[in-house]
């Protein structure tokens, strides 16, 4: 990261009136978790900044600290306020529709390399592991002092978009910020026992279902669909099947992995691969979605119809 870059937006974080720091929908512990360690870094600093997400979080990511100053309503009065964008792609992914008057006062702190820098401010580190690591560069940069707080939440940010490490996004600049965050406190097995023995029984239930209907088409896509009236009698029937498209990831058979939900009016699409040759963000992209070149994923209105002739959105 460039320091003159991280100096130029601490100052502008500094300087602002409000902030709200933003989550993307659907949020998980990227996002959350670098929103909440820059929510305390502002705290820190004598500085009010509210963490946002339009959408519920997920129960398992109650124990990062401060998660309970989440707030899902903005305040009435917009034009002073200083957003700043956690992890976020694009402003689709926020769920806000903002005047350009109101985008002029805009940061993005991301990782994602389809990130089409929609604020006026942008800190992208494509090559990061996640935007948690994009946040501890930053904290590096302006040697910030990192608290425990700031630390397990960052490091829960890392260790979920890594699968614990092991993804082929993880460099050494990720070991190092990791191993670093532990010597400042983060909790590891909180986080580790928090994010890996998560599975509610209706959650597996609906990964019954898709590992039932897994298909194989003529490109090479390993491909499996959950319509909501399968689901639909399940408690808890919109869980993540996140994990379920990371668990495929592992298959010899195929070029690349999808994985399609339908909930309330809404379909998700995970695409994952592992194949060199193969960019899935490409295809998010195009379906209105984004990501990396190993793991992207897209969101789409309708609904799931099968017909003779296969899967179709209406």
């Amino acid at each position: 990261m460039n320091k003159l870059t991280a100096n130029r937006l601490r100052q502008v974080l500094l300087a602002a009136q409000q902030i709200v720091l933003v989550c993307h929908r659907n949020p998980d512990a990227d996002t959350l978790g670098s929103a909440l360690a820059l929510w305390w870094w502002l705290k820190n600093q004598g500085i009010t900044s509210h963490v946002f997400c339009l959408d519920p979080i997920p129960e398992f990511l109650n124990f990062l600290p401060g998660r309970q100053f989440v707030i899902n309503q903005l305040p009435k009065e917009l034009a002073e306020i200083t957003f700043v964008f956690m992890d976020c792609a694009s402003l689709n992914y926020t769920g806000l529709t903002l005047t350009s008057n109101i985008l002029a006062n805009t940061i993005s702190l991301d990782h994602h390399q389809t990130n089409n820098r929609f604020a006026a401010l942008n800190l992208i580190e494509a090559r990061a592991s996640s935007t948690a690591e994009v946040v501890f560069h930053f904290f590096q940069e302006i040697s910030a002092l990192i608290t425990s707080p700031m630390a397990s939440n960052l490091l829960c940010g890392i260790i979920t978009d890594t699968g614990g490490l092991t993804f082929s996004n993880t460099s050494l600049t990720t070991f190092n910020a990791a191993s670093r965050l532990l010597l400042l406190g983060a909790k590891l097995p909180l986080i580790t026992n928090q994010v890996n023995q998560n599975k509610e029984l209706s959650v597996l239930q609906i990964w019954g279902l898709a590992l039932a209907s897994l298909q194989k088409n003529h490109y090479n896509l390993v491909f499996t669909v959950v319509p909501q009236s399968q689901t639909a009698k399940l408690a808890n029937s919109n869980g993540s099947l996140e994990g379920l498209a990371n668990f495929l990831n592992s298959l010899k058979d195929g070029n690349f992995v999808l994985v399609l939900q339908e909930n309330n009016g809404k379909i998700k699409g995970s695409l994952r691969t592992t194949k060199e040759h193969v960019d899935v963000s490409r295809l998010a992209k195009m379906l209105g979605g984004g990501g990396h070149r190993k793991a992207a994923g897209f969101t789409l209105d309708g609904q799931l119809e099968k017909t003779k002739l296969g899967w179709k959105i209406i």
